[in-house]
């Protein structure tokens, strides 16, 4: 729902007036000088994006194959088992 203006606008249906603005993409001048007049927050919201892709893809790994371990306890290291005094 929170779409449809967005599919309305790229295909240029009529919108009622009060959603003609409402999360249109900024042409090209506009955001080119937005970004050369003000800071990197763009740029930081990207890499802030990135990391939380990145833990949510590690939360989707963990609940379909449990937690990594890693080769720990395969080569015999004391304390490397699960309930062998592993926190």
């Amino acid at each position: 729902m929170a779409a449809w203006p967005a599919i309305f606008q790229y295909n240029n249906w009529p919108l009622p007036e009060q959603l003609q603005s409402y999360q249109k993409t900024p042409n090209e001048e506009e955001l080119n000088d937005y970004l050369r007049k003000h800071d990197k927050t763009p740029d930081l919201a990207w890499v802030y994006t990135v990391i939380a892709g990145m833990l949510n893809i590690l939360v989707i790994y963990d609940a379909f194959a449990g937690p990594a371990y890693g080769f720990a306890g395969l080569l015999g290291w004391p304390g490397a088992a699960y309930g062998d005094g592993w926190p």
